[in-house]
């Protein structure tokens, strides 16, 4: 650009001579007068230079070559600086990261906004949203107008697979025809379902994941045209998926199955997740108008299934997302947002002290001609450093942050099996965040710190700057600000620190001390009727009851925090509810001494004992929630219940005569709400797959000898390992210890960056008020008056950053009331036994606030106490 200003000066001196010239003026008077109208070049060349914006880069490079000087020569600043800066960048960048991967990042299908997921929905019981019935969706496919494509999918379940002699569980799926097609995924090799594999006897073909096909088959090209056993049904392999396929959403299958669309539908029958994409320019509103008017006509058609169910459509990434967990990961967000605004303020009051004690160079910088433009350029370039390497140090820490976090199995946490990695927008969040920063810093000194009078410093006399009056209330106010941001993170903790303690001691209502199980599931034609299945089970229990170590043993369709089956009741002696709006119990085929054995307590009655036979009256045990809210007031004992028809065969229609009444037990989760639950002795029903329940204190000696005896049995049969119900305990705990660790990790590094920046500000203060000091002690003051001062500066501070900081936190709790806790029926809430409110909370945060305030207090009042008034007054 220099060479292009030259050029086009000598063309402009070469012309003007030409002029003077065809004016009749000789030549060499000529040139003389243009280069006379050219003694100004130097000044024309700035003009230009400055009009092409030269000087402006010249200039900006040169104020950032001296601000790395500048910043060199101050080495604790540069470092702490570039220190706070990172951890405020790798905190925020972190969170940022994770909530990005599981709420915000599009799913990996083309269009993916075209996506969408249905879902029936109970309209007696408005918090019961449900599976779609494969009548239903069939029925929508054939008759929306608003969906390019629609299908379904029926929930993943483990199925048994022999794969070189061992027999292992794999996660199957039964899909519709144009299922990937309406994903908008293509197969690696081989070919989709096709419409003919939804009719009844067309189902002998499977589809694969690459993984999948690689680990058993040796190679996609091998696994096509193999057979595959699961159960006891042979599969075709017809389909590869590609090596990036994954449901996100979802644990993704390892095989693909079809369903079966066509024929006799059940419409009772609900187990299915409808996925469908939306025609171009057709928005989820249109889609779900269409879909309810459809569901309307059936409940006209089919009063008794449909009547009472309506249509719910929504993004796939929210329905599949729980509201406990995307309120935990914002609410994570806001805390990383507080260590970044701590950070940002911590820098400011670093830079607000380092103005001052520069202010007799900005003095004579602005005596030697520099304007305003120029220092606040020069700021934003030092602070350009600052935040660049802060940047760049932040996101190699959150990069250690997103590998630790996998570490600890943070992915088993969330719903979505998306990869947890620093995306571009990510990497956007990064830059932006250190633009505004930098501005930040730059103006912070430049347009708040103080202005003193340039006479006197430039006399040598700098107290109109250090000892500014707007300068320490500036101060004040930053560190006001911290202690408040960091008041409200350590309440978190606290809240999350009581709600953790509450699970903690939560009742159980049965012992896992000492107590193990182990899930056999059967299939295979063998065992397709009852009479073998309660024969192997048979078997096993006596085989595990003689093994050395073993003290008790029981069988049991499900166990505490693991579920159980959902039936639908009703008392027999009353009218049968409306369709839908059935109560349900989790129900537990169980052999009598399970109660014994968990230490699950009879309240009333008696157990379920030998002599309940198949071929006698079947009979049944409640626990006290049932037993309450059903016959609130009766005696339940010799009462009946109608068991109405479910999907679980050992469960048939019909009567059962309620025996005894057991205590309560922790179901699905140790932060619930009671659950209805139901005992049935395993002489009238055993399902298929059962838990084997030991109690043993030899836990490593028993768990092989059980698994061998247990294999033996029927080597084709898939026998899980033995696992102790306090592991399962543990495993509860996981979810809420994780977010205590994480709101810990960001009141920690609140509450360092607070005290840094409070002990800097008070180590300021007594500099700036040596003079001041020295004259009280020269005057009688004892030393611990000085202490005393220094103690009220920073009580004042604490007391007024914790006021604020409390009505933020009381406001926020009211304004936030029951959304953090636990929700009926969702049994994921956030918090668990504390309030929003919660004072043992607030005291938490205030009394850790004091004690850091003090050790942040403690140096900065020993270096004023040790204040020489003899050299504080020769300073003057």
């Amino acid at each position: 650009m220099e060479e292009d200003l030259e050029d086009e000066l000598r063309d402009y001196f070469d012309r003007e001579a030409e002029r003077q010239i065809e004016l009749g003026i000789p030549p060499e008077q000529a040139r003389q007068q243009a280069a006379q109208e050219l003694r100004t070049k130097e000044l024309i060349r700035e003009q230009c230079r400055d009009a092409r914006g030269i000087v402006l880069v010249e200039n900006f490079v040169r104020d950032l070559r001296y601000g790395l000087r500048v910043l060199i020569k101050s080495p604790s600043f540069f470092v702490t600086a570039v220190l706070t800066i990172a951890l405020g960048i790798a905190t925020s960048t972190t969170l940022f990261s994770v909530v990005e991967s599981q709420l915000w990042r599009p799913l990996p299908f083309p269009e993916p906004q075209k996506l969408v997921v249905v879902w029936e929905r109970n309209l007696k019981q408005e918090w019961q949203q449900t599976s779609v019935s494969t009548a239903n969706f069939a029925d929508w496919r054939q008759r929306a107008q608003t969906f390019q494509r629609m299908a379904a999918m029926q929930w993943p379940s483990r199925r048994r697979f022999l794969a070189d002699h061992q027999t292992e569980r794999v996660l199957v799926s039964a899909v519709s025809s144009g299922f990937f097609e309406t994903l908008g995924v293509l197969p690696e090799a081989g070919t989709t379902f096709q419409p003919r594999n939804e009719e009844p006897g067309n189902q002998a073909e499977a589809i694969l994941t690459f993984a999948f096909a690689r680990r058993v088959f040796g190679s996609e090209q091998n696994a096509l045209g193999k057979s595959l056993r699961l159960d006891d049904r042979e599969y075709t392999v017809t389909g590869i998926l590609p090596s990036t396929f994954r449901l996100d959403i979802l644990r993704t299958p390892d095989v693909f199955v079809p369903l079966i669309v066509s024929g006799e539908l059940p419409r009772d029958k609900r187990d299915l997740a409808v996925f469908g994409r939306l025609r171009s320019g057709t928005t989820r509103a249109a889609a779900l108008a269409d879909l309810e008017s459809i569901a309307h006509v059936l409940a006209r058609e089919y009063p008794d299934s449909d009547a009472n169910f309506g249509v719910l459509v929504e993004d796939p990434i929210h329905a599949f997302t729980a509201d406990a967990t995307r309120t935990w990961l914002l609410l994570s967000l806001v805390f990383a947002f507080f260590v970044l605004l701590i950070a940002c303020f911590n820098v400011a009051t670093l830079q607000l002290m380092r103005s001052a004690v520069r202010s007799r160079e900005f003095a004579v910088r602005e005596a030697l001609g520099a304007n305003r433009a120029a220092m606040l350029r020069q700021a934003i370039a030092e602070s350009a450093w600052l935040v660049t390497i802060g940047s760049v140090v932040g996101m190699i820490l959150a990069l250690s942050a997103l590998q630790g976090l996998k570490a600890l199995g943070f992915m088993h946490m969330v719903q979505r099996e998306t990869d947890l990695s620093m995306s571009l927008w990510s990497i956007g969040f990064v830059m932006l965040t250190a633009a505004l920063a930098a501005l930040f810093f730059g103006l912070a000194p430049v347009l708040f710190g103080p202005r003193s009078d340039l006479e006197a410093l430039l006399r040598g006399s700098g107290r109109s700057a250090s000892s500014s009056p707007k300068l320490r209330r500036r101060l004040a106010a930053l560190s006001v600000t911290q202690i408040a941001l960091a008041f409200l993170s350590l309440f978190g903790t606290g809240l999350f620190a009581g709600s953790y303690r509450h699970l903690e001691q939560v009742t159980l209502g049965f012992d896992p001390k000492g107590i193990a199980a182990m899930q056999i599931s059967l299939s295979g034609p063998h065992y397709t009727n009852a009479p073998p299945v309660t024969a192997f089970y048979h078997r096993a229990l006596d085989q595990v009851s003689g093994v050395p170590g073993v003290q008790q043993a029981a069988l049991a369709s499900g166990l505490p925090l693991s579920g159980g089956i959902e039936v639908n009741y009703a008392r027999a002696d009353h009218p049968r509810p409306p369709h839908g709006q059935e109560p349900f119990a989790f129900t537990r085929n169980v052999t009598p001494g399970y109660f014994q054995l968990l230490g699950i307590p009879i309240l009333k009655g008696r157990a379920l004992n030998e002599g309940d036979l198949a071929s006698g009256l079947r009979v049944a045990m409640i626990n006290q929630n049932l037993a309450r809210h059903l016959f609130a007031g009766e005696n339940p004992i010799g009462k009946q219940l109608l068991l109405l028809a479910g999907d679980e065969p050992s469960i048939p229609e019909g009567r059962v005569e309620i025996v005894g009444i057991a205590g309560n037990v922790r179901d699905i989760g140790l932060n619930e709400v009671p659950f209805d639950d139901l005992y049935l002795p395993v002489s009238q029903g055993v399902p298929r797959a059962m838990y084997l329940v030991v109690k043993t204190h030899a836990f490593n000696a028993v768990a092989p000898v059980m698994r061998q005896k247990m294999q033996a049995l029927d080597p084709e049969q898939f026998v899980a390992e033995l696992r102790p119900l306090a592991s399962v305990v543990r495993e509860q705990l996981r979810g809420s210890r994780l977010n205590l660790s994480m709101v810990s990790v960001f009141a920690g590094l609140s509450l360092l960056l607070t005290a840094v920046a409070l002990f800097g500000t008070l180590s300021f203060a007594v500099v700036q008020q040596t003079r001041d000091i020295g004259v009280r002690i020269a005057v009688g003051a004892q030393r611990m008056d000085v202490v005393k001062l220094v103690s009220r500066q920073t009580s004042s501070l604490v007391a007024l950053g914790s006021i604020i900081g409390f009505a933020i936190a009381f406001i926020a709790g009211g304004l936030l009331g029951d959304k953090l806790f636990m929700v009926p029926h969702q049994h994921d809430g956030v918090l668990y036994g504390v309030s929003t409110r919660d004072p043992l909370s607030f005291a938490f945060a205030a009394a850790t606030l004091v004690l850091c305030a003090g050790a942040a207090t403690l140096l900065p009042a020993i270096r004023a106490m040790r204040i020489d008034p003899n050299l504080a007054l020769r300073g003057e």
